[in-house]
């Protein structure tokens, strides 16, 4: 049997495979892929605080935040931005929004995004929230701002979250299968009961709907982008 040490690095390595598959099926969307995939390599180090009451994964370095770590990060979140165009066949056109929606509109997602990092730390360091609750609110909220300012995007916002979630079921039955006891082994539970479906812990289950909820439509929300029906040719 395969060491545990290694099935972190084998998930990662089989989400990337996704990741690349998409990449070069879909040449309209890859600067979109590379951009949410680059800019989420910043919450590879959240890995520390989901340390404390989450999961413990081993990493093929010894360390709480390894190159795992950082392959997850990127290939996740770039998968999810565009899980909606390319299950629905669908591709991004600007679009000019209402003037009281477009003025400062860079600036108030930049406050934006820096409120939702606050409340994140502030909710697990200084009000002792567990870290999965903390993540929910996190994501609950900058879910409804994005709801408030785009409610277009509310329907494409919603698949996403599932699709994140179907997506992410053959990550876990597959590194289950190559490392058996992984979940088990890794996950400490100690925010919800240990229920397992179809490989995945309860817990991710609520993460990566939400998640898939907030990053699904984010590149749209801040290019002040629309989607459209793919063109034949593209």
């Amino acid at each position: 049997m395969i060491n545990h040490q290694y099935s972190y690095l084998i998930g990662t390595i089989f989400l990337f495979g996704i990741w690349l598959m998409i990449y070069l099926k879909r040449k309209d969307i890859r600067k979109e892929m590379l951009g949410i995939s680059v800019f989420f390599l910043l919450f590879s180090f959240t890995e520390i605080i989901y340390y404390y009451d989450w999961w413990r994964p081993q990493t093929i370095t010894h360390t709480i935040i390894g190159f795992e770590s950082f392959l997850f990060a990127f290939s996740y979140s770039g998968i999810v931005s565009v899980l909606y165009e390319v299950v629905f066949q669908k591709q991004l056109r600007r679009t000019r929004l209402p003037l009281s929606l477009r003025k400062n509109h860079k600036l108030y997602f930049l406050v934006e995004g820096t409120l939702l990092v606050g409340l994140f730390l502030y909710s697990f360091f200084v009000l002792h929230i567990n870290s999965l609750l903390t993540i929910l609110i996190t994501l609950t909220t900058g879910i409804i701002l994005i709801w408030i300012y785009r409610p277009d995007l509310i329907m494409s916002s919603i698949i996403s979250g599932i699709l994140s979630v179907i997506i992410m079921v053959p990550v876990f039955l597959f590194t289950e299968f190559i490392t058996p006891g992984v979940v088990l082994e890794f996950w400490l539970f100690k925010n919800v009961a240990p229920i397992i479906i179809l490989g995945v812990p309860i817990d991710d289950f609520l993460f990566y709907l939400f998640t898939g909820m907030f990053i699904g439509p984010l590149y749209e929300y801040w290019h002040e982008s629309r989607l459209v029906t793919l063109k034949k040719n593209t």
